[in-house]
């Protein structure tokens, strides 16, 4: 869905929407280069937000005015009153449903993503509460491979969570979920294929393509780190500095 996204935007000259889908795949240099060509201050704001830099978000919805992004800031420092004001100033309902329901408070949390009509809050909603169910309906409604993704893999079934991540043209959870999954096979020799050994596989197939590159030597890496193969961890981790600016220590 990535790339239909991406060939989508292109098409339509649309910078923001190339620079969001970006952010999405956590390519955040060439996000913040269609931000900035696009002077979408708002964008600018999530993706800091996304890659959990809250103070130059911050600055940026500021100038934005951006009342719900500057929302999400305060949700994601825990305050909670000053979170709800802004998404009500905004009048930003499914981002109070994100507040009452980190708060725990579902029924006030249901009825705002109910309002905003938001299928896919009310599937994280029914997630956090482990109603599966309810959460594969509203993420099917919402044609939300990601979500859907995200139940199979709290279910512990890696198989469907890496088809609809897959689906969602999400590789970095794909890798992930792979890591996972226990059951991969027999090597020719008779020994067993380790999840590692095939997400590290999926990855390498995925970063020949130029796509989620910087994720994907992170997680690589993070794999390595795992099996206590250090020196090949490190060369992960130093191709993630040398490839992006803003995963290199200030």
């Amino acid at each position: 869905r990535y790339k239909e996204a991406l060939d989508s935007f292109t098409q339509a000259n649309d910078l923001s929407g190339i620079g969001f889908t970006y952010c999405r795949q956590k390519e955040y240099d060439k996000a913040i280069q269609y931000a900035q060509s696009a002077n979408d201050l708002s964008l600018m704001g999530h993706i800091f937000l996304t890659m959990g830099d809250l103070n130059q978000a911050e600055g940026y919805f500021m100038q934005a005015n951006d009342l719900s992004g500057l929302g999400f800031i305060k949700l994601n420092n825990n305050q909670y009153d000053e979170a709800i004001d802004l998404f009500k100033k905004a009048n930003d309902s499914s981002g109070l449903g994100f507040v009452y329901a980190q708060m725990s408070d579902y029924q006030d949390a249901e009825g705002y993503f109910k309002q905003a009509n938001d299928k896919s809050g009310l599937g994280r909603l029914a997630l956090k509460r482990k109603q599966f169910k309810e959460a594969a309906a509203y993420f099917t409604a919402a044609n939300d491979n990601d979500g859907l993704g995200d139940l199979y893999w709290q279910l512990r079934d890696f198989d469907r969570a890496v088809s609809y991540f897959k689906g969602e043209g999400n590789d970095v959870k794909v890798v992930e979920a792979l890591r996972e999954k226990k059951d991969n096979g027999l090597t020719p020799e008779g020994k067993p294929i380790s999840g590692g050994e095939v997400a590290i596989a999926y990855a390498r197939n995925v970063i020949a393509q130029g796509r989620f590159v910087e994720s994907l030597h992170l997680e690589i890496g993070h794999i390595y780190f795992d099996q206590d193969k250090y020196d090949e961890a490190l060369n992960e981790y130093e191709e993630v500095l040398s490839g992006s600016s803003y995963y290199a220590a200030d």
